[in-house]
């Protein structure tokens, strides 16, 4: 099996995409998952934290502005047969891939998506208004320690989810009326994928 994950992002974020860049190659998992930078704004620092990061990461633009457009164009482009969307200020935890592959394997492959934790963390010192009431409109996400089905109202959250690529063909991908585009803040294109 193999694993395509995919990075979207403006292209203005150059240093935390460089972390999220290193934190997948920091998976030591075999086959390499293959690396895929969507760029879905203008400027060059997708490609600088491409290059710097080292290995093969491959980018590609997607013109039309839009997260939902940039994740459609990641799973089109994907080699692999699952893809793993991580946020461009996010960080895969250790040993995430190598979950994700016991999972896929232990179960034939049948999941239609599959998720993990997503914590909080900070680059440089918390606001002083911050306490940890806020983790969760920060995108923190734990549903647990061990491996089980979820149902709604529980879903998983964009940060770090992972698709089969063939049910993303087969229901079309992320609806493109939702998901963040340049400024604007609506969301939820990964809840109704999800529903």
């Amino acid at each position: 099996m193999r694993v395509t994950v995919a990075v979207c992002t403006l292209g203005d974020r150059e240093e935390s995409l460089e972390r999220a860049l290193a934190s997948i190659r920091a998976q030591g998992i075999s086959p390499e998952p293959e690396i895929l930078v969507v760029q879905n704004g203008p400027g060059c620092g997708a490609a600088k934290a491409a290059e710097r990061t080292g290995g093969s990461v491959r980018l590609v633009r997607e013109p039309t502005l839009g997260l939902s457009a940039a994740r459609n164009r990641a799973w089109r482009e994907a080699a692999g047969d699952w893809i793993v969307y991580l946020d461009d200020d996010a960080r895969l935890s250790p040993g995430y891939l190598e979950a994700l592959a016991r999972l896929i394997a232990e179960t034939d492959g049948r999941p239609g998506a599959a998720g993990g934790p997503i914590l909080v963390g900070w680059d440089k010192p918390a606001p002083p208004w911050y306490e940890p009431g806020c983790d969760a409109w920060a995108n923190r996400l734990d549903l647990g320690s061990f491996r089980r089905p979820i149902a709604w109202p529980e879903t998983l959250y964009g940060t770090n989810m992972a698709f089969p690529v063939e049910m993303l063909r087969r229901l079309g991908g992320f609806r493109t009326d939702l998901g963040r585009k340049g400024a604007g803040l609506l969301d939820a294109e990964e809840t109704e994928l999800l529903l």
